[in-house]
């Protein structure tokens, strides 16, 4: 059974950041299967939302779109979503 290259951090304050941070794995060739965000996708801190300004839904759902793996989001204590 294989894990995966898993990135989590807190403080990815929009898309874009997330976006770069992509590019710079997939440009250094480094295995990425895997990125978590922490609250930093929700609207004012609200559950299972996600901020209309940092990580637009059309804007995030082509990034997704694009991804060649998961993007898991933190939406409450150890609970992940895909």
């Amino acid at each position: 059974m294989q894990i995966g290259f898993h990135q989590c951090r807190w403080g990815y304050h929009n898309l874009s950041v997330v976006e770069d941070v992509v590019e710079n794995y997939w440009s250094a060739q480094i295995p990425l299967d895997m990125i978590w965000n922490d609250d930093d996708h929700m609207d004012a801190r609200k559950d299972l939302t996600l901020s209309p300004v940092n990580y637009s839904r059309p804007k995030l759902l082509a990034f997704l779109d694009m991804l060649l793996f998961h993007w898991y989001v933190c939406v409450a204590c150890w609970l992940g979503v895909i």
